[in-house]
């Protein structure tokens, strides 16, 4: 597709076989379709519901409510455990990169450190979002549960 090209060198680490692994780099239209493709916004499009619990739910027995009761509060367990340990992860992250900017002096590498703090938190915080708003839902799953076996 010409977006990158072997440079005739080989890794120091080897392939399955044995062989060295072929170092490639990227072209110039090749750093032309990076560059475009950094810069342009995803579609908005919305999350499939395609989710092996939304299914789940579907086919579940409707006059077994307490079984579908069960099946969210052990998978809002799942996500709050998850939860925790993202929470911890960007904690850690932080932790590192303060040490690491304690002891570097150099004013580009501590931009550069920063920048990486800034581009790991950032990731770490869309993987809670993500999370914390399927444990909303699972929430109010559970009400409209709730609610639904008090009027019946």
């Amino acid at each position: 597709d010409g977006l990158v090209a072997p440079t005739g060198e080989e890794s120091h680490g080897e392939d399955e076989d044995g062989r060295g692994k072929r170092v490639y780099a990227i072209t110039p239209t090749g750093q032309t379709a990076l560059g475009e493709w950094l810069t342009r916004p995803q579609k908005p499009e919305p999350r499939a519901l395609r989710d092996e619990l939304f299914v789940k739910l579907l086919f579940m027995d409707p006059a077994n409510p307490q079984a579908i009761f069960d099946l969210i509060q052990r998978q809002k367990s799942i996500y709050l455990s998850h939860l925790m340990h993202l929470t911890d992860h960007k904690f850690q992250v932080e932790q590192q990169a303060r040490q690491v900017l304690a002891q570097e002096m150099d004013t580009q590498r501590r931009g550069r450190i920063e920048h990486e703090r800034l581009i790991s938190s950032t990731i770490v915080d869309a993987a809670i979002f993500h999370t914390e708003a399927d444990i909303r839902w699972l929430d109010h799953c559970l009400a409209r549960l709730q609610a639904g076996n008090r009027k019946q």
